[in-house]
């Protein structure tokens, strides 16, 4: 799986079931819309990051569904930033 650049269409059979995460904030990204987020819970065991292809997936790590929007984060955002994820 390459890297998203852009929001990736959405499609779904039936209704959607989706959840709220805080975001980690800790550095700038960008989430987009279709991008699989996960928990690394060697870093981090509360908040969701989005997976990209330099990570390497660990038998600890939590994978969460796809990011239901986008999202622009600066280094240092609100640490309450939440997203939907489907």
């Amino acid at each position: 799986m390459s890297n998203l650049t852009s929001d990736a269409p959405i499609r779904t059979l039936g209704v959607p079931q989706m959840e709220k995460f805080i975001v980690d904030t800790t550095y700038a990204q960008t989430i987009y819309k279709g991008q699989p987020m996960y928990i690394d819970q060697s870093v981090d065991s509360l908040n969701a990051m989005p997976f990209v292809d330099a990570k390497v997936i660990a038998p600890t790590d939590v994978a969460l569904g796809i990011a239901a929007h986008g999202l622009v984060l600066a280094a240092g955002a609100p640490e309450t930033t939440e997203i939907e994820v489907y």
